[in-house]
């Protein structure tokens, strides 16, 4: 059941397993596997960076690959500790410096080269009928993305799609320093859609990142669970497997 009016105590009420919530004044969404997913190929990206490389060892895609995982895994384990966030520009630079590789690209080429050689991604099944569907309703939409690659690269992936239109703000962590679920980057959010906690959804497939981040905000979490796997620490969530239950649950109570 979902309610648009009701005080703050009640916001998060469970009788009968029915989660009572109030409907939102804006949603905020988790980026890949929530708005985008699809595929992932670090060595096409690294291909295509290292036509305009000096390289002097040679290395191919393959083998800066073996690197970066390497370095990556190393900074996943601090940035999961510490909840700070790097940048594509730094990683880059540390890759290539640590590999003996020139690159004459500006590192924002550099990263704009990796990312569309990299990335083939599409809109999730039925999130465009959700966001007009909200855009209908007057519901300010936002997006909250742990992600290394600048805001620049993911605005230009999102009107590839036709899907800025729906969006009122673009916060990457990459912009801002910290990861979720780190509150910083929600309240970042709130501030931006001048949102209360309680006024808020916030959607994505992490239960770590996305429903432990936006709870600890004070923001209702909805887990989007579309490979329907099992609930793990969390006594209970709100979850959908489909965009469309939840824009039957947003039509039928407005």
């Amino acid at each position: 059941m979902i309610l648009r009016d009701i005080c703050l105590e009640e916001t998060i009420a469970l009788w009968k397993g029915c989660e009572i919530v109030i409907m939102p004044k804006c949603v905020m969404f988790d980026l890949g596997g929530t708005i985008l997913e699809g595929e992932f190929n670090p060595i096409q990206g690294n291909a295509e960076v290292l036509k305009n490389a000096n390289n002097p060892r040679k290395l191919t895609p393959e083998q800066l690959q073996v690197e970066a995982n390497k370095l990556d895994a190393e900074m996943l384990k601090l940035k999961n500790i510490s909840l700070l966030e790097s940048t594509t520009t730094v990683f880059q630079r540390l890759l290539f410096a640590l590999n003996d590789i020139e690159v004459a690209d500006s590192p924002y080429e550099i990263e704009k080269k990796f990312w569309d050689s990299a990335y083939l991604l599409k809109p999730t099944v039925g999130i465009v009928s959700l966001l007009k569907c909200f855009q209908d309703k007057s519901i300010t939409c936002s997006i909250i993305s742990n992600i290394m690659f600048s805001s620049k690269t993911i605005l230009a992936e999102l009107e590839k799609h036709n899907l800025l239109q729906f969006f009122h703000s673009i916060i990457c962590s990459s912009d801002y320093g910290f990861r979720k679920p780190s509150n910083k980057l929600f309240e970042v959010a709130l501030t931006k859609e001048k949102c209360l906690p309680k006024e808020s959804w916030y959607i994505g497939d992490s239960i770590e990142a996305d429903v432990k981040g936006a709870t600890n905000a004070g923001m209702h979490p909805i887990w989007y669970n579309q490979n329907g796997e099992k609930e793990t620490d969390i006594e209970s969530i709100d979850q959908i497997k489909t965009w469309f239950e939840l824009e039957e649950r947003v039509k039928k109570e407005l």
